[in-house]
């Protein structure tokens, strides 16, 4: 079976897609049908979907979502969120491909490493600080 990109149609299902994939990195590109840049990085989101099949990749549609995507501070399009155990761990703005290679490249690996995970050189990727639980 080849791996795919999930399209969420309800915020219950994000919720429920993140919850039930706690331990596996979830990579969630918010876009709109409007938005050129989106569709042009569409294609490179679904090659990183075969190339890292342990990741779960997902699209949130903006205009079909709007309480999702406000609730996610959406800023503008395409936004990556990654998350694993249930957390954001990492932002990515903007259709840049290399980027959003390297961001699923390293945070993939991190995943495996755990939890000895080296910190990104790259600005544009935001790492979200952990709260001391």
């Amino acid at each position: 079976m080849m791996p795919e990109v999930v399209v969420v149609e309800s915020d219950e299902n994000l919720k429920s897609l993140l919850a039930s994939h706690e331990e596996q990195l979830v990579i969630i590109m918010f876009h709109a049908s409007w938005c050129g840049p989106c569709g042009k990085i569409t294609p490179v989101l679904t090659q990183l979907s075969v190339d890292y099949p342990d990741v779960l990749f997902v699209t949130v549609n903006v205009d079909d979502l709007p309480e999702t995507t406000q609730a996610s501070g959406i800023r503008g399009m395409p936004t990556f969120q990654f998350f694993k155990s249930n957390e954001k761990i990492a932002e990515l703005l903007g259709a840049n491909a290399d980027l959003l290679n390297k961001a699923v490249q390293e945070l993939s690996l991190e995943e495996e490493k755990e939890p000895a995970a080296p910190e990104s050189d790259s600005p544009d990727v935001q790492k979200v600080e952990e709260d001391a639980s």
